[in-house]
This record gives C-alpha cells, structure tokens and sequence, in this order.
C-alpha cells in the first residue's frame, strides 16, 4: 500500500500548481468571493489562502498584510462606480446618482464598508474629487466649496455608520427604551415600512435640497440673481 508522503505528494503539487498561478488579481477576485459569501469579518489571510488552495504565505508574495488586501479589494469595487458625464442630468442629479453608487457598490460585499472605514484608496479619492467638482460646478463659491463638501461627507459616512448599527443586534435598544422616533419607526398607522434604502434615498435628497438652498439663499443675499433664475449653473 502506497504511504503517507506518496499519497500527499499529488495534493502538494496541485497546491504548488496554483501558487505558481497565484496573482494579485486571482487574490482579489478570491477575497472578494469570500467577503460576498461570509462577510468582510470572514477575511484573513489564512482563510483567503485556504479558499484559494495555497499555502498561508503564498498571498504574502502579493500583498503586504490584511490592510494592504482591503485597499486592493476596496478600490477594486470602487474602480467599477462610474462618474456620471454632464449630459446625464443636472449636477444635483448627478450628485445623487455617483453618491448612490458607491453605496449600492460597497454593499453587495457584507461589512466591506466597515473593514475600509479608515484606509486610503485611491478610488475613492477619485470619487470624493469627483462630488467636490459637481460642487464647484453647481456655484459654491471658493470659501463655501469645502463646508458643503464636508457636510455631503459627514452625512454619508454618518449613515453608513447608523446602517451599520442597526444591522449588529447588540447595539440595539431593548423596546421600553426607544425613543420616540424608534417607537414612530414600527407604528404602521403613522408612517410605512422603510427599507435602509429608502432611509438612505430620502436623506441623501434632504441633504441636497439643504445644500442648494445654502447656495440660493447666499446668492440671494450677496446681491445675485437667485440660483433658480441663473441657467448658467443650473
């Protein structure tokens, strides 16, 4: 009967097969199936290396650590989001459409958006340019550019992170501690049933309207037309 070693040796030249395979894109495409699958707290080197067929160093070879993966597997979701181009609509259309996307990007991949909280990525500063030009475009002027970005800024990290905590049981209240707004929220004869989506859709709209009528409202008071009467930054 053949022994042990002989009957290891087809494994470990399978495994040594797919190592000398292995690239940063195979790597990326493999914890991105996972984190689809298990969630992004499913992620870690020994475990992307077990659902590739490697050895637990192999992707070391390609990625310095578990931050330097996240970047890769973040910019890799972000690089797909897609600017949307001048003709598609007005800037505050355009705004909502590119801020939407990158949500509905991120999310497809469980916990993703909490792993990345904190890192650099390059795409990402690509899409935050982005907003700031919609910005400029729509007549912030120089020293009101940079607040409006920020309260944009604000308010999409915040709603990720309250998205992010509604969906962990035990940061939940228990019933007789709601506040009035949580006992709102499940009383069907004083509003509907609301996804997270539609939570995050009228927010992001809200947050819009402010900031256009920031801009209107400064318009108005430093002597110009109102933003409504000015087809040149409509």
């Amino acid at each position: 009967m053949p022994g042990k070693a002989a009957k290891e040796a087809p494994r470990a030249a399978k495994s040594a097969g797919r190592e000398r395979t292995l690239s940063r894109t195979r790597i990326i495409e493999g914890a991105l199936d996972l984190i689809a699958k298990e969630g992004a707290a499913a992620l870690t080197m020994r475990q992307l290396a077990a659902s590739l067929g490697v050895s637990p160093m192999a992707a070391y070879y390609h990625v310095e650590n578990k931050d330097d993966l996240l970047k890769l597997v973040g910019d890799a979701v972000l690089s797909k989001v897609v600017v949307p181009p001048p003709e598609s609509g007005t800037w505050e259309q355009r705004l909502e459409e590119l801020v939407t996307m990158q949500r509905q990007a991120l999310i497809r991949y469980p916990g993703l958006r909490e792993a990345l909280s904190g890192l650099d990525l390059e795409q990402r500063r690509r899409l935050e340019d982005a907003e700031y030009d919609l910005l400029v475009e729509a007549g912030f002027s120089a020293e009101m550019v940079v607040p409006a970005f920020r309260v944009l800024l604000d308010w999409t990290y915040g709603n990720a992170r309250v998205e992010s905590s509604l969906r962990d049981p035990s940061s939940r209240r228990p019933p007789e501690a709601w506040t009035k707004a949580q006992r709102a929220t499940f009383d069907r004869s004083k509003m509907p049933a609301l996804t997270a989506d539609d939570y995050f859709t009228i927010g992001l709209r809200t947050v819009i309207a402010g900031l256009r009528a920031s801009l209107e409202a400064t318009r108005f008071l430093s002597g110009l037309r109102p933003f409504s009467d000015n087809p040149a930054v409509r």
